[in-house]
């Protein structure tokens, strides 16, 4: 780990500290330095900065999973019975995941900006009254709509500012890919 990231994770710590009217000890501070892994990967084979990356990019789809479950309620099923609702249920929930990934791909960002997916998912679920209508309309209801919902994803769904402080989950993966 870098003497950059060990300073920020003791600033953090010690804003965690303070704002719960405590000190970090010094026995914390000096383990902050370190990032330790476990794994039956060989060093010659993955240096500890792709192990970081992976770990981070692991996190973040534990993190996209955490979404799912909370927001799509995918782990709330009605037809717990019959085995096969089941199946055309879970299959629709992650359907619409996979649709609301392609949309949120489709918002155009300036200046290296980044949509929020959890704000964007509350925001889709707010519409989700006219969206229900839009598909039952026409095709056009349903392109203005869409049109619009990504239009203002772009202006309301964004990442707050302050949380640039290191690589955002989106250009891990993409550096992961490059790195395959």
């Amino acid at each position: 780990m870098t003497d950059e990231q060990a300073i920020g994770r003791r600033r953090k710590a010690n804003l965690l500290a303070k704002s719960h009217k405590y000190k970090s000890s010094s026995r914390n501070q000096r383990l902050l330095d370190w990032s330790i892994f476990i794994t039956n990967i060989s060093e010659d084979m993955v240096n500890a900065e792709h192990i970081m990356i992976i770990y981070r990019a692991r996190w973040q789809i534990e993190l996209l999973f955490k979404l799912y479950k909370s927001h799509a309620k995918i782990e709330n099923l009605k037809g717990r019975s019959k085995p096969a609702r089941v199946l055309c249920e879970l299959y629709g929930k992650l359907c619409s995941v996979l649709i609301f990934h392609g949309l949120s791909n489709c918002v155009e960002l300036a200046n290296d900006r980044e949509i929020s997916l959890t704000k964007a998912f509350i925001e889709l679920q707010k519409r989700s009254r006219k969206l229900f209508l839009s598909i039952t309309g026409r095709l056009n209801d349903l392109k203005q709509f869409l049109k619009k919902l990504i239009i203002d994803w772009g202006r309301f769904s964004l990442k707050d500012k302050y949380r640039k402080t290191r690589l955002s989950s989106l250009n891990t993966l993409k550096l992961l890919t490059i790195m395959a």
